[in-house]
């Protein structure tokens, strides 16, 4: 199977191997001895990961192409053997994590896959098999630090021999859902399309419901005042928009209020030199 490897934590770049699993499964219940301080083991103790990047690529998800195992963390108090036994019919290896103690266990569990699965999808499956696991985990390109001996303890790791897990029939029927949820998603776009061509059949139809939601949404008239460079000030009057061009002058002297209700068109602040005054549609086309 093809896994990789990183220096340390800070490590972006994957080192990829093709290993068999069996010595895979030493190397994971093998504990390296790592001290010092949280900085310095993040820099000392090297990470691997269950999947396969992009060649050349770094340690994202966007780099990562198939997963070879499914990696499970357990922080919530598991026992190696209740790790063990939620997955009882497989092949795995399970090693205490690095913070592990007696008093709070905390361990991973590493199965081997009958056949590698494509990253794209990885997520939604994992959210469909796993339930008792860290949810972190369901990120494909997801590393974990190799077995250390840390700040806990005592550390112990068992390998179970059984079966491989066979994903694809899961992996399938993820897929499936992730091609109906796009499917629906762009059917609802299509019918908001629509339903707003119906709606609104010409220019004009625009343009009123436009003129419209500037005049009534306070909402609408204050992102107007962003798009435009304007300033909000607060006044006794209530929040006034300052600093926006004036279609008349050329000067940034617009002004209007972000609550509607007292005043729902804009102006000009040299009314004796300028004198502009208009609804706030005859802003927005000049964004």
């Amino acid at each position: 199977m093809i896994v990789s490897f990183f220096r340390h934590a800070r490590d972006p770049r994957p080192i990829e191997r093709q290993i068999p699993w069996p010595r895979l499964a030493v190397a994971l219940r093998t504990f390296r001895p790592v001290s010092g301080t949280k900085d310095e083991r993040l820099d000392a103790c090297p990470l691997w990961s269950p999947c396969r990047f992009r060649e050349g690529g770094r340690r994202s998800l966007g780099d990562a192409r198939e997963v070879s195992l499914l990696v499970l963390d357990y922080d919530d108090g598991a026992s190696l053997e209740e790790a063990l036994g939620a997955w009882s019919d497989y092949e795995a290896v399970a090693h205490t994590s690095w913070s592990h103690r007696e008093d709070a266990p905390r361990c991973r569990l590493v199965l081997p896959l009958r056949t590698p699965i494509p990253a794209e999808g990885w997520s939604e499956l994992y959210g469909a098999i796993v339930a008792d696991a860290d949810r972190q985990c369901r990120d494909p390109s997801r590393a974990y630090f190799l077995p250390a001996v840390g700040a806990g303890g005592p550390h112990r790791a068992v390998y179970r021999p059984g079966d491989r897990l066979d994903l694809r029939t899961d992996y399938e029927a993820a897929i499936a859902r992730l091609e109906e949820a796009a499917a629906a998603k762009e059917a609802a776009r299509k019918l908001a399309a629509r339903r707003a061509r119906e709606v609104y059949q010409s220019r004009d139809d625009l343009d009123r419901a436009l003129g419209r939601r500037l005049r009534e949404d306070a909402d609408a008239r204050e992102a107007l005042a962003v798009r435009l460079g304007g300033t909000i000030k607060e006044r006794p009057s209530g929040r006034i928009v300052r600093g926006v061009e004036c279609p008349g002058c050329g000067r940034p002297s617009v002004l209007w209020y972000v609550e509607p209700g007292r005043k729902s068109s804009a102006w000009c602040e040299h009314q004796n030199s300028c004198g502009w005054f208009g609804p706030l549609t005859a802003l927005e086309t000049r964004t």
